[in-house]
C-alpha cells in the first residue's frame, strides 16, 4: 500500500475516534444534567415552593417545568425572591437573635473583648466515696 493511502486511513480512524468521543463526553453531560434536574425538581424546587408559600413572596414561577434548565431557572428566581426578601427584612430592623446569644452569656472585660462564658455544669449530687 502507497503511504498516502495508509494516512488517510489513519487520519479518518483518528477523527472517528474524536468524534466517538466527543459524543460520549456529551452524553454523559446531558445524563448528568439530567440527573441534577430531577433533583432540583424533586427536593430544592419543593423546599423553595415551600418557603416561598411560608413568606408570601411575589414571584412568577410556572408551577410545571418540563425541561432541567426551566427547573433551574425556576429556583434560581425563587431563591433570588427569597434572599430579597430576607435583605429587606434585615433593613427594617426584623433581625434575629444570634445563636450565641440563645446559648451563652456574654462578659465584657474591661481590658480586652467581649469573651464568651459558658453556663456551670450542675454539679452531681450523689454519694461519693
Amino acid at each position: 500500500m502507497s503511504p498516502a493511502i495508509v494516512a488517510t486511513v489513519a487520519l479518518v480512524a483518528l477523527s472517528g475516534g474524536f468524534i466517538v468521543g466527543y459524543l460520549v463526553v456529551k452524553a454523559r453531560q446531558l445524563a448528568a444534567l439530567e440527573r441534577l434536574g430531577v433533583d432540583q425538581r424533586t427536593s430544592v424546587g419543593l423546599y423553595l415552593r415551600r418557603k416561598v408559600a411560608e413568606t408570601g413572596v411575589e414571584c412568577d414561577v410556572a408551577q410545571t417545568c418540563t425541561t432541567c434548565e426551566e427547573v433551574m431557572a425556576a429556583n434560581a428566581v425563587m431563591a433570588g425572591a427569597l434572599l430579597d426578601h430576607d435583605r429587606r427584612q434585615v433593613e427594617t430592623g426584623d433581625t434575629q437573635d444570634f445563636g450565641l446569644a440563645s446559648t451563652m452569656r456574654l462578659e465584657s472585660t474591661d481590658d480586652g473583648p467581649i469573651s464568651a462564658v459558658l453556663p456551670k455544669r450542675p454539679s452531681s449530687s450523689g454519694p461519693t466515696e
